[in-house]
């Protein structure tokens, strides 16, 4: 078990997302997200093709060595283009808040121990100014202290995205109803 962590001057830390967004090297994150209702694959039927979100959430649920040798095929050219790299890497608590109804406020009902993961790589554009080159990122957030699974997720959800763009998958790693039918212990 994991001590809790001692008090201290929680200063926010800026990412080094926020850094190359500013710099115009990223595209910055799409407003309409916000607010946006999220499926809960929990009660919901899962579908292919699933938005990001849902994709998100059967990762984070997925089996770790499903996932890392799913992201090491990646890497080793079955599924991106560039070799991503490491981003930012993060473990931290996060507070879990509830609303009561009767009070009104939120109150913080617990902590858990997470890990955070971008990964990034670049885009060459397509010549036009529609699409510059930019650097791109993929994503991962996993519960506990586990490093490996929060990157391994971070690249699949990368080449989940760039697969989105294409009329059929070239790899395993790019498939989402390979990847998303089978990481999931549940599901599988």
């Amino acid at each position: 078990p994991c001590a809790e962590p001692e008090t201290l001057d929680e200063q926010p830390l800026t990412r080094v997302i926020d850094f190359l967004t500013q710099q115009k090297l990223m595209q910055e994150k799409p407003e309409e997200l916000i607010g946006e209702k999220v499926p809960d694959i929990t009660t919901e039927p899962f579908q292919t093709p699933a938005k990001r979100s849902a994709r998100l959430q059967n990762l984070a649920r997925g089996d770790e060595g499903f996932l890392l040798g799913s992201a090491y095929s990646l890497q080793r050219g079955f599924g991106l283009d560039r070799h991503p790299f490491l981003g930012e890497l993060r473990v931290g608590y996060v507070d879990v808040t509830y609303t009561p109804p009767e009070l009104g406020f939120e109150i913080i009902i617990g902590r858990i121990r997470v890990t955070e993961c971008f990964v990034i790589n670049r885009s060459d554009g397509d010549g036009t100014e529609e699409l510059d080159p930019e650097f791109k990122a993929g994503y991962g957030l996993v519960f506990g202290q586990c490093e490996r699974k929060a990157i391994s997720m971070a690249l699949i959800d990368r080449a989940l995205q760039e697969s989105e763009r294409m009329d059929s998958p070239d790899y395993p790693g790019q498939d989402q109803e390979f990847i998303l039918g089978h990481s999931d212990n549940v599901e599988s």
